[in-house]
């Protein structure tokens, strides 16, 4: 019976007789430390996700609005009005409202995408500093 916590390798050796012998190799149960650095890193990668898709949103509106992508059409309608919520807090930076079907340099998007990589930087780096374990030797952030 195998225990929670514990690895357990099953390998097939070939002896010199020719006949191949299972052998279950056992390693020492995982750490608490390992088991809240995994769960960090499931948080970080969460994270990293979240604003990956938030990136290729935004460049996908700059890129189409910078060629005037119709937004009559229906891809550009949907990265138009999915990527809105996303960089409406930014447009009035510079005093204009998006003009679609023109083709439009939106620094509003750039600043947005920085922005949004900037916060999700600083969040994954929380995410470290408040979950992960206490390491004096650092092993542990490896």
């Amino acid at each position: 019976m195998e225990n929670p916590g514990h690895v357990v390798e099953k390998e097939v050796v070939q002896t010199p007789g020719g006949t191949s012998e299972r052998v279950e190799v056992s390693s020492s149960p995982a750490t608490s430390g390992q088991n809240r650095m995994g769960k960090v890193r499931r948080v970080q990668s969460i994270i990293w996700f979240v604003c990956g898709l938030a990136e290729v949103a935004i460049l996908f509106r700059f890129t189409l609005m910078l060629l005037g992508a119709n937004p009559q059409s229906g891809f550009a309608n949907f990265v138009y009005s999915a990527s809105y919520p996303l960089v409406a807090p930014f447009l009035a930076l510079f005093g204009r409202e998006p003009t679609y079907g023109n083709s439009i340099f939106e620094f509003s998007d750039l600043i947005a995408a920085v922005t949004y990589l900037l916060v999700a930087t600083g969040l994954a780096r929380l995410t470290t500093l408040v979950m992960a374990p206490n390491d004096p030797s650092g092993e542990a952030y490896k």
